[in-house]
């Protein structure tokens, strides 16, 4: 293939996950062709993960999605068509899309778009097997599939401020992350309480992440940690002995730091077991449960037996 002199790699989601994701694929995008002009166009707020990031020139960012990486705002709609107009303007030679949903609105648009590419997913397999036959497809003889993820110092920072705010050393505490991007995915009040209490009578010190100070009703023994950032949420993380978890944006930014976890999915309707194969942690030491339908689907007693079985 010929090396390309400009490149727009165009996300059609806001996913925290998969942002973690592409920065392996653009880092290797970005070896196969490293005279290659890379503009990543994107979702607010996800920008974040593409500003100063050295495998990419340029970063287009879009208005913020609305729930359910629905397009149907009108601020979302206008960037849309201003993207379509830029494609057909600024003389990529490809456009990468990652329509990892594949609803008819999402293959309408890459029709309109120029030069269109994408990878083929396999739903069998990890998400990460994918992007790495689409660059061997495009030319790449060895594919790194390994992430990691450079953390702001403001992001560090805060993250430390907190461990000794509240008497806690890294590499001795626990994460408890109840709350998913969808509420299929939330803990109840019952499995918050149960997680908590199976970690710390096993002897471990345990953080609740408490976003928005959702769970100030439920008398908990620990402390709650407030991220404003997604990088403050990675911060604590890294400092971690381990992670329970419910969403797949944080499977993958523990994988990044290479922390135990467990973790609690939803069923997922897009494809047989979607969320425990496809976007899976990539660590054999994981361990997962899935409800027949949400989180909360799951006994409290399957939780405590696993906690103690594999972990504790």
């Amino acid at each position: 293939m010929k090396a390309p002199q400009k490149i727009l790699f165009f996300r059609l989601d806001a996913r925290v996950g998969d942002c973690i994701v592409h920065l392996f694929f653009l880092r290797e995008l970005k070896k196969l062709f490293p005279n290659t002009h890379i503009t990543v166009a994107t979702f607010a707020p996800s920008e974040v993960f593409f500003q100063n990031n050295p495998f990419v020139d340029e970063v287009k960012v879009l208005p913020k999605l609305a729930a359910n990486d629905s397009y149907l705002r009108p601020a979302v709609l206008w960037g849309l068509l201003k993207m379509l107009v830029h494609s057909r303007t600024a003389g990529y030679d490809y456009i990468i899309v990652n329509p990892v949903r594949a609803t008819w609105r999402n293959k309408l648009y890459c029709h309109l778009l120029p030069h269109t590419l994408w990878p083929q997913f396999d739903y069998t397999k990890h998400i990460t097997h994918s992007y790495a036959q689409f660059l061997r497809q495009l030319g790449a003889k060895e594919v790194d599939t390994s992430y990691a993820l450079d953390l702001p110092v403001d992001a560090k920072n805060y993250a430390q401020q907190f461990l000794h705010e509240n008497n806690l050393q890294p590499g001795q505490f626990w994460i408890v992350n109840p709350v998913g991007s969808s509420p299929a995915r939330n803990c109840s009040a019952q499995q918050i309480q149960t997680l908590i209490k199976t970690i710390s009578q096993a002897g471990h010190k345990v953080v609740l992440l408490d976003y928005q100070n959702q769970f100030a009703s439920l008398h908990l023994p620990c402390p709650r940690y407030t991220a404003h950032a997604i990088f403050q949420t990675a911060a604590l993380i890294e400092q971690a002995s381990a992670v329970v978890t419910v969403d797949t944006g944080i499977v993958h930014l523990v994988d990044c730091f290479h922390k135990k976890m467990f973790v609690l999915y939803a069923a997922d309707h897009y494809s047989l077991n979607h969320n425990c194969v496809f976007w899976a942690s990539r660590q054999d030491t994981t361990r997962f449960l899935q409800g027949t339908n949400t989180v909360q689907d799951i006994p409290v007693t399957q939780i405590e037996q696993m906690l103690k079985r594999e972990f504790l």
